[in-house]
């Protein structure tokens, strides 16, 4: 029972975050016309809090399932584990250092895009059966392709991740925008 619990509950917390995604991918590509506005002036200036947060939560969130739930990680979520955590540290200490330059964004987009491409490639190996993983080299229990969660047709602990990973990117837009000024 607590792992449906579970499973439904952050999933209604990714469907969240991607309807969050998709609003923060609006205000970048219309970035000119809101820059002058209390929300972009809100995500600039807790964007690299809103990041230290959302890393959190994709590292609580795996270690949830592989240490209290006792899901096995399989080799593709370890390669997302791989260019996620370092998110949090490197965010966690740019905070408390109070960074100011863009090398905090720029490391920041580029362990989340490596993340993201592992991420997109780790749904498709669930997603499409023509496409085939590499997981079986390695000798694994964890089959890349078979999946612990499947919540509302599509959320998937790959989908978790890629969530994070995009809303990490697009916060970081902002955060370079903030530091540019």
């Amino acid at each position: 029972m607590f792992i449906e619990t579970f499973n439904t509950s952050i999933a209604v917390l990714v469907v969240l975050a991607q309807v969050i995604a998709a609003l923060l991918l609006y205000f970048v590509i219309f970035y000119k016309r809101f820059k002058d506005t209390a929300v972009v002036a809100f995500l600039e200036n807790q964007s690299l809090r809103l990041i230290t947060l959302v890393s959190f939560v994709g590292i609580a969130g795996s270690l949830t399932y592989s240490n209290i739930i006792g899901f096995e990680p399989c080799v593709m979520c370890w390669w997302q584990r791989i260019f996620q955590y370092p998110v949090f540290i490197i965010s966690f200490l740019a905070l408390a250092l109070k960074e100011t330059s863009n090398r905090f964004a720029a490391y920041v987009v580029t362990l989340s895009t490596i993340g993201l491409g592992f991420s997109v490639y780790h749904y498709l190996v669930q997603m499409v059966d023509s496409v085939t993983s590499s997981c079986d080299v390695f000798g694994q229990t964890a089959s890349c392709a078979g999946y612990y969660v499947f919540e509302f047709g599509y959320i998937t602990i790959p989908m978790m991740a890629l969530t994070i990973f995009v809303n990490t990117i697009l916060l970081s837009f902002f955060y370079y925008k903030k530091v540019q000024k």
